[in-house]
């Protein structure tokens, strides 16, 4: 996985079903890890917090458009990963 080109490909999904500027904010392994400290998703290639973003609506079931999720699967497998969620607020991509 190209983690730039997946970014900039996430925040344009994100844009499309949730307006631009949706907030979710990508760290890398080593921010995850070493400043952040978390608990879980540190063997993750990238991690990312969704806590006030339209994805955490949809990936924890709580509303629509769950469209979305489809065309985030299939976002995710052109680039060979897969999400885990580590917390309801975090997402985390590893190889597949």
């Amino acid at each position: 996985m190209k983690a730039a080109q997946f970014k900039r490909e996430f925040d344009k999904l994100s844009d499309k079903w949730f307006g631009e500027g949706d907030l979710h904010k990508f760290h890398t392994r080593k921010q995850w890890d070493k400043e952040r400290g978390e608990k879980y998703g540190n063997e993750a290639l990238l991690n990312c917090v969704i806590e006030e973003s339209g994805w955490y609506m949809v990936l924890n079931g709580y509303s629509g458009p769950y469209e979305a999720a489809t065309e985030l699967r299939q976002l995710e497998e052109q680039h060979g990963v897969y999400h885990e969620l580590g917390y309801a607020w975090s997402m985390h991509w590893y190889p597949t």
